[in-house]
């Protein structure tokens, strides 16, 4: 068949199948105008706290709020070390807003200091998102696809993908495909999804492979390849390849910058006291606050607990991410978010290795058992578990400190090159998990919060900081825990009819701005795009 006969869509996706490209599944789709605005997911699938992060749980000077013992964020004693006993939940007001102390944190980039609040110029925080039902997959998966088997938001704005070479892009960790987000995609056209192998050491590698073998062919075949994709390629390939690999070394210096615990604000500056006297036969009820998954951590520095740390694969998505968007060639991806490991143990003990005794639900104790040994040492089994359920007070303060730092250095990276490309003001970032944390009474750990998701967006197109949504000053205890404190527990909104915000309302907000279909009709959005400008349909936040 002569090639120019061959329809543009037929063309690409034969090539793609063919064995020149290994099998790789790609359909160049293009139906309809370019949609206004690019899309990047970025999932925390498993559910850590957002109280220490982009939950605002006091979010205004007058708010009420019932204080638990786990969620703390700033040491307030003076001296050479900080102790467990002088935590407490401070906050800096940031446009009007109390924000959670993390948001005083400088972020290190690439060889300077920014601070971390500047990413909050630019943000709408929506908290107190009820999701109906508990489960991991099921709400992850409603974060693209609100309604199970149904349509979902990535799917429809891969239809209207004009002039990108992919249509979406999924950037598989270590959650795999099946039981998240990325695992809903579903279109009304032929798109399709391209899944990165899990863990893929070189993601955009893997996707741009296929052209780079077209880009080698000769004859009328390069000659249609260079009339429909060369408007997309504003550099050949092997620059977007040598561009990538460069991002990858900034992207993995900016981690390393800012896993580290030198630097928290009010939590790294000073040594951090752990566990102490393990020989007189019994733990305190203290010793719970140090459990981190499967072992209770006993390092002389809990800080030092960091110092051998990272985040697998984490600057090769992002450096991805970077180039796709700013290149032209995507502008729908999901990126997901491993969690931190390598940590060091000193001295430490394994869970298994003492006798734990829950008394009830969220009162747990341990007895020594004199006879083990203790542990030593960095593996990448060492690592924090997103799901917390075993994650105590400390383990999880610092942990999470580090896993918000990095990535949101990494979202300072990308939003510099966004605005420097002029894309920023038309790029929705929405950073999401299926639910915040519901902490235990003894501060050995933190059930699943689903009555009470957060979801934080950034966007040029947001102008300043912006939070909508209504949390219980006490947990009624729909989930685990009554009277538990503010933790973001989802009560209801006066403008949504006397009901909490529902992930349908944030869902058909999506959709709004980025010019799709709503995959959930029966929900109204609470924010939507006018005039290039992104606004509030709900004004209510304060905690009830």
């Amino acid at each position: 068949m002569d090639p120019k006969q061959i329809s543009r869509r037929n063309f690409i996706k034969s090539i793609m199948l063919s064995s020149i490209c290994g099998g790789l599944p790609l359909d160049i789709l293009a139906k309809s105008s370019e949609p206004s605005f690019n899309y990047i997911q970025i999932n925390f699938a498993g559910g850590p706290a957002r109280w220490l992060f982009d939950n605002p749980i006091a979010p205004k000077k007058s708010s009420k709020f019932g204080k638990h013992q786990m969620i703390v964020n700033s040491f307030d004693n003076a001296g050479s070390s900080a102790n467990i006993s002088a935590l407490n939940y401070k906050t800096e007001n940031i446009s009007g807003w109390q924000m959670p102390y993390f948001w005083k944190n400088e972020l290190s980039l690439d060889g300077k200091t920014i601070q971390a609040s500047s990413l909050l110029d630019n943000c709408l925080i929506v908290r107190g998102c009820h999701m109906r039902n508990d489960g991991h997959s099921l709400n992850n998966r409603k974060l693209s696809a609100p309604t199970p088997g149904h349509l979902s938001i990535p799917g429809m704005l891969a239809d209207n993908m004009k002039a990108k070479i992919f249509p979406a892009v999924n950037l598989v960790g270590d959650s795999g495909v099946a039981g998240v987000a990325g695992g809903t995609f579903r279109s009304v056209g032929q798109a399709i999804q391209i899944d990165t192998p899990q863990n893929h050491k070189d993601p955009f590698s893997y996707l741009i492979k296929p052209f780079l073998s077209l880009g080698n062919m000769k004859g009328e075949w390069s000659g249609l390849i260079k009339s429909e994709l060369g408007d997309n390629f504003k550099n050949d390939y092997f620059k977007m390849q040598q561009r990538y690999n460069n991002l990858v070394k900034k992207y993995k210096l900016i981690i390393e910058s800012n896993i580290v615990a030198d630097g928290m604000v009010n939590i790294g500056e000073r040594k951090v006291q752990s566990i102490s006297n393990f020989t007189n036969g019994n733990f305190t009820e203290d010793h719970a606050k140090y459990l981190n998954h499967d072992y209770l951590v006993c390092n002389n520095d809990m800080r030092t607990m960091l110092s051998t740390a990272k985040i697998e694969g984490l600057a090769e998505q992002f450096a991805t991410t970077e180039v796709l968007v700013t290149e032209g060639l995507c502008g729908n991806i999901s990126i997901n978010v491993n969690t931190i490991s390598n940590l060091y143990y000193e001295n430490s003990y394994k869970k298994d290795s003492v006798f734990r005794k829950i008394n009830g639900i969220g009162d747990t104790k341990f007895t020594f058992k004199s006879n083990e040994k203790s542990y030593t040492g960095s593996k990448k089994e060492n690592s924090f578990q997103l799901d917390s359920h075993d994650t105590g007070l400390l383990p999880n303060l610092f942990l999470n400190y580090a896993l918000y730092k990095s990535v949101s250095a990494c979202m300072a990276q990308l939003k510099l090159s966004l605005i420097k490309s002029k894309q920023y003001e038309k790029t929705l970032i929405h950073l999401a998990s299926e639910f915040d944390r519901d902490p235990r009474p003894d501060c050995s750990g933190s059930e699943h919060g689903w009555n009470g998701h957060i979801s934080s967006f950034y966007s040029g197109a947001i102008k300043g900081l912006k939070v909508i949504g209504n949390t219980y000053i006490q947990s009624p205890g729909e989930s685990y825990y009554k009277e538990n404190g503010t933790w973001g527990q989802g009560a209801p909104v006066k403008e949504l009819g006397d009901r909490p915000i529902v992930y349908g309302n944030i869902a058909s907000s999506i959709a709004d701005i980025l010019g799709v279909k709503t995959p959930s009709e029966n929900d109204k959005p609470i924010f939507y795009k006018e005039k290039g400008i992104i606004k509030t349909l709900i004004d209510e936040v304060d905690n009830v």
